[in-house]
């Protein structure tokens, strides 16, 4: 089934989104480099980068210069 990659987009950012709420990703979990998550998933890169960066700029993550992307410690409001 063809997805646009919006759609691929979105739904990687929901299932990280998803882990994240539910502790299945816990505070300070590091995520998956976005090569080794985008050839799990069979996506293309830049739809894990992508999601990677609204999780981002949502709060849900932050991003450490040549260690990785982290869970936050403090999640936006909305997701309490």
């Amino acid at each position: 089934m063809f997805l646009p990659d919006q759609t691929r987009q979105h739904a990687v950012f929901e299932r990280l989104r998803q882990g994240i709420l539910t502790g299945t990703l816990p505070s300070g979990a590091r995520l998956p480099p976005t090569r080794a998550l985008a050839t799990e998933l069979g996506v293309a890169r830049q739809t894990v980068v992508l999601a990677y960066e609204r999780l981002s700029a949502e709060g849900y993550v932050r991003a450490r210069t040549g260690s990785g992307t982290y869970v936050a410690a403090d999640l936006p409001d909305a997701a309490h």
